[in-house]
């Protein structure tokens, strides 16, 4: 999962959208606050 985190966080950092385009996305794949630990 990890991985994958850190090549979505890159994608957005690269490919910037619409601030609601990217919550929608974040929640459509369950990302949630980037600040919040999710347990392994």
């Amino acid at each position: 999962m990890s991985t994958f985190r850190h090549d979505y966080e890159t994608f957005i950092i690269h490919n910037p959208i619409d601030d609601v385009g990217a919550d929608k996305l974040r929640d459509a794949i369950g990302i949630y606050d980037f600040s919040t630990t999710i347990p392994e």
